[in-house]
């Protein structure tokens, strides 16, 4: 029944934000029939307008509208683009796998050097290490990811030409290349996420140390490192990993400066394009799917708890 209500909320949650996503680029204001017949900064011809509006179907009430684009979900369909008469469905499928790509690496990236230097900071509390890892944590994780990515761009590209300033190419093209372009990117994100996860990861080991089993392991003589591994991180890493998995939904719709700065083509940059266009099945379907990967992050988070944890489910 707990598996039931929190999946049953969770597609309630859905279904709610792609409502208010629906209703809120329709309120912003401009007429895609407009724009897309705007040349020269001329307006266009009334008629044509209207003509364009009646072939798009935007001249029909929005509750019709509205109830259209529900039945083609139900239908697993996001509807067309408005200027390409593209399926919305297809453009995110080919650049959803890109932006996964530079989260998956950015996450990736944080584990792999947040972990170690918050058990490092937690196991040398006080130190000067410890205070120089907490400024570390401190200075990135409020430093915003256009700002990181400026500097890796004028320092690791421009004064020592490791790496190219941006662009896209893919892997089965060029692997080498594909590596070398998704590596700055990510890593202008995973810095700030380095940050927060070197600082939960802190917290978590300093509780943990002072519990009670721990002590009893100390008193029976074992190891400090077997201690560490077996006792303090299995304990530790539970609200590190809920931390990352919240984290990881959180960059879905937070790459989108980072996918401008370096020109790669994810789904993010193609959100910014179409709301600029006035583009709304494409908007409307790509905030749906950002929606839903991070509900599912949440409700998996959530479920995992409750197998691992009876308490909860009660």
């Amino acid at each position: 029944m707990w598996f039931a209500k929190r999946i049953a909320m969770s597609l309630l949650l859905v279904w709610m934000v792609a409502t208010m996503a629906f209703g809120a680029i329709h309120i912003v204001p401009g007429d895609p029939a407009e724009i897309m017949l705007s040349e020269g900064g001329f307006a266009p011809d009334p008629s044509a307008v209207a003509a364009l509006r009646e072939e798009l179907g935007l001249d029909r009430p929005l509750l019709t509208q509205y109830g259209d684009w529900v039945r083609g979900l139900v239908r697993g369909e996001l509807g067309h683009s408005l200027l390409d008469q593209e399926p919305v469905g297809e453009l995110i499928g080919r650049r959803l796998p890109r932006t996964l790509e530079l989260i998956l690496v950015a996450t990736l990236f944080a584990a792999l050097v947040g972990i170690p230097l918050g058990v490092l900071a937690a196991v040398r509390r006080g130190s000067l290490l410890d205070r120089c890892l907490n400024g570390f944590a401190a200075l990135f994780d409020g430093m915003p990811v256009f700002v990181i990515a400026t500097l890796l761009i004028l320092v690791l590209a421009r004064q020592l030409g490791w790496v190219s300033t941006g662009g896209y190419v893919p892997f089965a093209q060029n692997p080498a290349e594909h590596i070398r372009l998704l590596l700055m990117p990510s890593i202008a994100i995973g810095l700030g996420f380095a940050a927060v996860v070197l600082r939960m990861t802190r917290a978590a080991v300093l509780d943990t140390l002072n519990r009670d089993f721990v002590r009893t392991a100390r008193s029976k003589g074992a190891a400090p490192l077997r201690i560490l591994v077996r006792h303090v991180l299995r304990n530790a890493l539970m609200p590190v990993i809920t931390v990352v998995a919240l984290h990881m939904g959180a960059m879905l719709g937070g790459t989108v400066l980072t996918e401008f700065v370096f020109n790669w083509p994810g789904i993010s940059s193609m959100m910014v394009d179409a709301v600029n266009s006035r583009d709304y099945p494409v908007v409307v379907g790509t905030l749906f799917v950002i929606a839903s990967l991070f509900v599912a992050l949440n409700l998996a988070v959530d479920l995992l708890y409750g197998l691992i944890d009876p308490r909860v489910r009660a």
